[in-house]
This record gives structure tokens, C-alpha cells and sequence, in this order.
């Protein structure tokens, strides 16, 4: 398990892996990209610094790759971060209580911002992103970076904690960010709708300039996988660009 006196370190090289890159040429990756599907480990005690995930790796195939503390200090370039540190919040005695809040954090560069990968929200539902199977200029520009997010501004100054309170409202201004948790879809839920028709589906430029869309197809599995979130994801082909 990585040190709390690490994740500082860590978050720094998030935002600065790709000082040195220079700019890249956009690329639309051509032929046809299978739908993929990955079980993302979600409890915070066994994957606290999440994993980092690259659209397409080494510009051969899609790919989802664990990110460990090597792959800091090597060229692995990652797209889409899912983080799930522990956050904590004093009850009405004074005890602190721990949390999980999984997050996802899009890549941001704050040397170089064209450099930073760019999403927005283009619809909603696992019909949606079977029906979404191609994008146009309108969708291109509207595509945004994140903020990049300082967890250490969030930390209680005595403990080191990551505070409750301070994330989720550093989380809520996050293209994905939270967004896909089942707390943030509760009241949604709550009036009868399904979690299959209201998970937010993205278009996403990854760092290398192709685009896919992603969407969390289901928060939490089933049975043993109910620490899982399953995620899914599609590269878009040059044809289907317009």
C-alpha cells in the first residue's frame, strides 16, 4: 500500500508526466474498435490509487491498464484515472468515520493544457452509447478539460485526511468526476428510473487526439463483483468522424 506522504508526490506527477511532450499531431485511429469492458476494483483498501487508463496504448489496441507506482516512472500514459482514496468526517461525538468516494479524474496538464484530455457529457443510458456511433464538429467542440484538483488542499492539516466534505465539493465541479456514483443518481433512482437509462455517456479526446466514448455501465457488480465498477468504452474509427 502506497504512503499517505506519497500521494502528494504522486498527484504532482499527474499533472506534470507530460511537461516535456511535445505537441502531438491529432490522430484518428481507422478500422473498426471492438466495445471493451473492464471490472474496476473499487474498494479503497485494495486499489487506493485506482488505475489509470490509456483509450489506446502503444497505438496498437484499446486497452485498460493498472497504474503502480512504476508505471509513474515509466511512459505509461494514462487517459482516465479512477481514484478511490479514503475520506473522513467527524460524527456528533467528535470520532472520525471513513468513506470511500470513488472518483474519476481526466487527465490535466498544467504546464501544457492543450495537452490535457478534454470530455463532455453527450448522453445518457446503455442505449445511448450503442446508438452513439459516430460524432460530428459540434461534439468535438464542445469537448472541455477538467480543473486540475489539488487533493492536498482537502486534508485536514492534523491528521493528513482527505476530508469528506472538501472532495465532494471539489468532485462536484468535475466533467465526470462523481457524477456516476449511485449517491449522485439517488434522486433519479429514488423516482423510479433505472440505472441503466441515466448513467451519464461521454465523448472523450484522450492526450494521443483520438476520441472514444465512455460510460460506468454499472456502479456496483453483482455478487462478488459488488466492489466492482464495470466500465465501458469504445474507440471511434476515422469513418465515423464528420
Amino acid at each position: 500500500m502506497i504512503k499517505k506522504s506519497a500521494i502528494s508526490f504522486l498527484l504532482f506527477i499527474f499533472a506534470c508526466t507530460a511537461c516535456n511532450k511535445q505537441d502531438v499531431t491529432p490522430q484518428i485511429p481507422t478500422g473498426t474498435f471492438d466495445v471493451k469492458n473492464y471490472k474496476a476494483e473499487r474498494h479503497p483498501t485494495i486499489n487506493r490509487m485506482g488505475f489509470g487508463m490509456d483509450f489506446v496504448h502503444d497505438s496498437l489496441s484499446t486497452d485498460t491498464l493498472y497504474l503502480t507506482t512504476s508505471m509513474y516512472q515509466s511512459s505509461f500514459k494514462w487517459d482516465l484515472l479512477l481514484y478511490n482514496e479514503m475520506s473522513y468526517y467527524q460524527n456528533n461525538v467528535g470520532d472520525w468515520v471513513s468513506v470511500g468516494n470513488p472518483v474519476i479524474f481526466i487527465y490535466t496538464d498544467t504546464i501544457n493544457p492543450e495537452n490535457s484530455v478534454k470530455a463532455y457529457k453527450v448522453g445518457e443510458g446503455q442505449t445511448f452509447f450503442t446508438q452513439f456511433t459516430s460524432i460530428n464538429q459540434n461534439m468535438i467542440d464542445s469537448l472541455k478539460a477538467d480543473t486540475w484538483v489539488n487533493l492536498q488542499k482537502a486534508r485536514d492539516s492534523k491528521t493528513g485526511y482527505l476530508l469528506r466534505d472538501s472532495i465532494l465539493e471539489l468532485y462536484n465541479k468535475l466533467i465526470i468526476g462523481n457524477n456516476f456514483r449511485a449517491v449522485s443518481l439517488q434522486e433519479r433512482l429514488d423516482a423510479g428510473e433505472k440505472e441503466a437509462d441515466i448513467q451519464p455517456v461521454y465523448l472523450v479526446q484522450t492526450r494521443d487526439k483520438y476520441y472514444a466514448k465512455f460510460m460506468v455501465y454499472q456502479y456496483k457488480g453483482n455478487g462478488v463483483d459488488v466492489q466492482k465498477t464495470l466500465i465501458r468504452w469504445q474507440v471511434f474509427d476515422g469513418e465515423n468522424i464528420h
